[in-house]
């Protein structure tokens, strides 16, 4: 028998102390996973009183706070990436690209970098939805960012026969 067989063998006890009530619960194995875990806290609450309405609820407001400060952090992460006007310098003006040629220029430096950068976000958000959600899964950023191109062109389309019509 090697180590790790014998830690196995180990039962784990877990008890919780309430008022006069004394309430355990035995596993007869120590490898315990998350999941089991889980259920022994949610048997002790319950044996201590609280009823399992209680409990579920608590792990669903716990949930939701979980997730809120996730997407803070995520909205103060993409908020550092903005540029800073006075660290970055671009011009407002792409005429020096054109200097010896009459004609119009044809790249726009705010609006072009802007569009791209949609793209940028829009994935962000796709990945988001996909955290969120249970119908929508998305494997990596690449897809995301795939996947806010079509929307994009979708909506450029809509938009251009709604403005025909």
């Amino acid at each position: 028998m090697t180590h790790k067989e014998a830690k196995r063998m180990y039962p784990a006890i877990f008890t919780a102390v309430h008022y006069d009530k004394r309430v355990s619960v035995e596993v007869d194995h120590s490898d315990l996973d998350l999941d089991e875990v889980m259920d022994i806290f949610q048997t002790l609450i319950i044996g201590m009183g609280y009823h399992d309405d209680a409990f579920k609820n608590w792990v669903i407001e716990r949930a939701d706070e979980y997730r809120e400060a996730e997407s803070k952090d995520f909205e103060e992460k993409l908020n550092a990436w903005k540029f800073d006007d006075e660290d970055i310098e671009v011009p407002h003006s792409n005429e020096h690209w054109n200097e010896a040629v009459d004609t119009k220029p044809t790249f726009d430096w705010e609006s072009d970098y802007f569009g791209l950068f949609i793209f940028v976000i829009n994935a962000a958000m796709l990945m988001l939805v996909d955290r969120w959600s249970d119908v929508l899964t998305i494997d990596k950023f690449t897809s995301a960012l795939i996947g806010s191109l079509i929307i994009s062109l979708i909506s450029g389309l809509t938009n251009k026969i709604i403005k025909r019509a």
